[in-house]
């Protein structure tokens, strides 16, 4: 099942399904459990304690949930984790799955000196601070920036290539978002379709979100979704999704938290003197 799919199917069954028969669903409290990477079902870890636990202990804490973050300094790990169950009409019927980040830093003895925990949809926000902090570092845009990753169709027309995913690449630089994607015709076969590479001035990129929710449930830990919107519209419309790894995610955040142009603000006139 696809996640637009999946999504009709939660809408169905939080919303309409109770009116319909009189049932009531509901999350409940449960012990926290996690997926590891490879999806075996384990004890959601213990949280690092500042000042306490050493970056060895962190390896063995979280080493089937470890994710390259491009940043040696950070051990990062991603967890698909479940603290709630539903419950339908009083029956246990499922539990409830998210992301979540979990980012430690150390100091000159390698013992934890902070730790972060955050879901996806947190992530922007998240990595903008990091860089303040100090802790991710700036992009070099001496040589160009290049990222692979996997679009999603979000449209018929896309999906008439017969392909759940197509191929995107990604540059980036202090102005500009290059993305090299394939164009299908409109409401033909796959055959019109054609490769298009298109470069988006970095004021038209509007907004970057990212995250893996419930209807992501098949991706591995070491992926993500990243969602773009660009206004006005580009020749591959007004948003894409695709998804990466954490790593190519993360220099995409850096981008937009680099490159973003401060707000305009007007300074008040002074003060007319007694």
């Amino acid at each position: 099942m696809n996640a637009r799919g999946l999504f009709c199917w939660l809408f169905l069954s939080l919303f309409v399904a109770p009116c319909l028969c009189g049932c009531l669903m509901i999350g409940a409290r449960a012990k926290p459990i996690a997926r590891d990477t490879g999806g075996r079902l384990t004890a959601s870890p213990t949280a690092p304690i500042v000042g306490t636990t050493t970056r060895q202990q962190v390896e063995q804490l979280y080493h089937n949930f470890r994710v390259d973050s491009g940043v040696s300094t950070l051990y990062w790990a991603r967890l698909n984790r479940s603290d709630s169950r539903i419950v339908f009409d009083g029956i246990p019927s499922g539990r409830v799955w998210n992301f979540y980040n979990v980012v430690a830093t150390f100091d000159s003895r390698q013992v934890v000196q902070s730790v972060n925990t955050f879901p996806d949809q947190s992530l922007m926000k998240e990595v903008a601070s990091m860089i303040k902090q100090g802790q991710l570092p700036s992009l070099d845009f001496a040589v160009p920036v290049k990222l692979d990753a996997d679009r999603y169709p979000l449209n018929a027309d896309e999906h008439s290539l017969g392909s759940d995913e197509l191929p995107v690449k990604v540059e980036l630089s202090p102005s500009d978002l290059t993305l090299s994607a394939t164009i299908p015709g409109k409401w033909i076969s796959w055959r019109s379709a054609h490769p298009a590479t298109v470069v988006i001035p970095r004021q038209q990129v509007q907004s970057m979100d990212m995250g893996s929710g419930q209807a992501e449930w098949h991706l591995s830990d070491r992926t993500i979704q990243v969602f773009v919107r660009f206004k006005p519209e580009t020749q591959l419309g007004s948003i894409i999704a695709f998804s990466t790894t954490l790593a190519d995610a993360l220099t995409l955040a850096r981008w937009m938290a680099q490159t973003s142009v401060p707000p305009v603000t007007t300074p008040l006139p002074p003060s007319p003197r007694p």
